[in-house]
């Protein structure tokens, strides 16, 4: 069975843009061997492996977590990403590459996020609360 790589930003990064325009995933083996197959769709970024390298998971444009199934032998064959659900991550920036990272068996993920904001509600301070308690 042959190895294989994803890429999207870093490695491959400026044929990625020069093909497509944005950001992609794609898939190579490893050593290059000039073959690769694109992964994403409407452009991606952050690819990361499950452990047994049956599912390759990224991040969209519109920050949607996403999986795909993969198949690989003689020859590498990847199904149509699905989205698992919308992340709350921090927009993508090369200074910032790894926003989530799964865990080996690909079931949870960790992120960084944005935080929201919060409602602020007045503070209630009650003076000679005892005295209240004696009538």
């Amino acid at each position: 069975m042959a190895a294989y790589q994803a890429y999207g930003v870093g490695v491959g990064q400026d044929a990625a843009r020069r093909e497509t325009g944005r950001f992609e995933i794609y898939i190579q083996p490893v050593p290059p061997s000039g073959a690769k197959w694109q992964i994403s769709t409407t452009g991606g970024n952050q690819p990361h492996w499950r452990r047994d390298g049956k599912e390759l998971f990224f991040l969209a444009t519109d920050r949607n977590l996403m999986a795909v199934a993969i198949t690989s032998g003689a020859t590498l064959q990847a199904g149509v990403p699905k989205a698992l659900f919308e992340s709350r991550t921090l927009a993508f920036t090369q200074t910032a590459p790894h926003l989530y990272q799964p865990t080996p068996e690909g079931r949870r993920f960790l992120f960084i996020t944005l935080f929201e904001e919060v409602e602020q509600r007045p503070i209630s301070v009650v003076v000679n609360w005892q005295a209240g308690l004696q009538k």
